[in-house]
């Protein structure tokens, strides 16, 4: 009895699988060799064909979408190569930066030495610029040293002269070495009116007109006599009254800056003559009822004016120190200091002094004084002697100071040594600050 099996035959099944193989070969075919296809389940029907080209479809979607690590994979990579470019030109830039300011670097450290090259350079021509300055303080006080002991030797060369204005120019003058002179023992006699036994004590070493020759009807050349012995010039200037209200006039000849002062003190002797004192002129000092006259306002080569201050007698008696009178060739010199704090006590300080008895008979006064802001120095007549000693303070470096030297002329002149000895006395007063309040 043949029994019928339900069972699958294995030939159809070997069928089966070459058909699915052709399936698979046919299908492989149409898709594109780079995509990889799924593996797909056995379909149970045949309704199911159509699943698996949707879902081929909806593989290939995904692909092509920006989640596929192949697209995003070149997206970073020219992403990073942007990146890497834009920090490569950076670096680049970093790097010319960081030159430039290594140019820059090396610019300031050269200048910051120039600068101190500067800095040394200006120093030095400092010191050089304070060198001359004090050569040119010393230069122009040797200057005007010089040029006083020249005007005092001028001076000095015609105090035996008298000069004659206004005697008309005579023929008898030229041609005749003695027509001048002649001319001028007529001209004593007549308008002067001496006496024959004083013209006889009058005789000149030279007699001469001033000047070039004038064109005639201009006004008369001067005439310079120089007497010998000197008391025939006396002589005639005892008589030089008898020329007021005339076109003749006489005086001693002097120096031209000597003239230029005198004619700026003869306004002032007028006017303290109007006034009813007694005034005398002597070469250029005006005595007014015999003290010497002192402009209140200071010369110009002063830097200081006088202030009047309170300070009682008493309290100056403590605040100054007197040394001892030095005496040189019949001249007496007397040093005094003060402690002074600013230039109003200068004042004082100086009209103490000048009232003191032992300094009554003093001629000259010369101070100088340093103050924290201020200084200045006094001449009176001796000229350049206050500069000097305002130079020597400022070489000791005291401050708050004020030095007097009092100096009575004698008959006989100091000369250059009076300079020397004002400024050693005014030195050597300076070591007893410390004895004062």
């Amino acid at each position: 009895m043949r029994v019928n099996h339900t069972s699958s035959d294995p030939m159809p099944n070997k069928k089966a699988k070459r058909t699915r193989s052709n399936r698979s070969s046919s299908s492989s075919s149409t898709e594109p060799m780079q995509a990889t296809p799924k593996r797909i389940k056995p379909a149970k029907s045949i309704e199911n064909t159509n699943t698996v080209g949707s879902i081929a479809e909806n593989d290939l979607a995904t692909m092509s979408k920006p989640d596929d690590p192949g697209v995003s994979l070149t997206s970073l990579n020219e992403k990073l190569d942007l990146i890497i470019k834009s920090t490569s030109t950076t670096e680049t830039t970093i790097r010319d930066l960081s030159a430039s300011l290594q140019k820059v670097t090396v610019t300031m450290d050269f200048t910051l030495e120039e600068l101190e090259d500067v800095k040394s350079e200006n120093k030095r021509l400092k010191k050089i610029a304070e060198k001359n300055v004090r050569q040119i303080q010393d230069l122009s006080a040797k200057i005007l040293h010089q040029n006083e002991t020249l005007l005092d030797l001028q001076t000095r060369g015609m105090r035996d002269n008298l000069v004659f204005y206004n005697i008309p120019e005579s023929d008898m003058e030229f041609g005749n070495r003695d027509g001048t002179t002649l001319l001028l023992l007529g001209f004593l006699q007549e308008q002067m009116k001496l006496p024959q036994e004083m013209l006889v004590q009058i005789s000149f070493d030279r007699v001469h007109r001033m000047g070039k020759k004038r064109e005639k009807g201009s006004q008369p050349r001067p005439i310079v006599a120089k007497f010998n012995p000197f008391k025939g010039k006396v002589l005639v200037l005892d008589h030089a009254k008898n020329l007021r209200g005339t076109k003749f006039g006489v005086s001693e000849q002097y120096p031209l800056e000597i003239q230029n002062r005198r004619k700026a003190l003869l306004p002032i002797m007028r006017e303290k003559r109007g006034e009813g004192a007694k005034t005398k002129l002597i070469v250029d000092k005006l005595y007014i009822n015999g003290e010497l006259y002192r402009q209140e306002e200071p010369k110009a080569n002063e830097t200081h004016t006088l202030v009047n201050t309170e300070k009682n007698s008493d309290q100056l008696k403590n605040e100054i120190f007197q040394a001892n009178e030095v005496t040189r060739d019949d001249n007496t010199f007397q040093t005094s200091v003060a402690k002074i704090t600013k230039q109003e006590d200068v004042a004082s300080v100086l009209q103490y002094i000048k009232t003191e008895k032992k300094n009554a008979c003093e001629t000259s006064y010369v101070s100088a004084f340093v103050t924290e802001t201020s200084e200045g120095y006094l001449d009176d007549s001796i000229s350049t002697a206050g500069i000097r000693l305002l130079e020597m303070l400022k070489q000791e470096k005291v401050v708050g100071v004020l030095v007097v030297v009092a100096v009575r002329l004698g008959s006989l002149k100091a000369g250059q040594e009076k300079f020397e000895i004002i400024t050693c006395m005014g030195r050597d007063i300076l070591r007893h600050l410390d004895e004062l309040n």
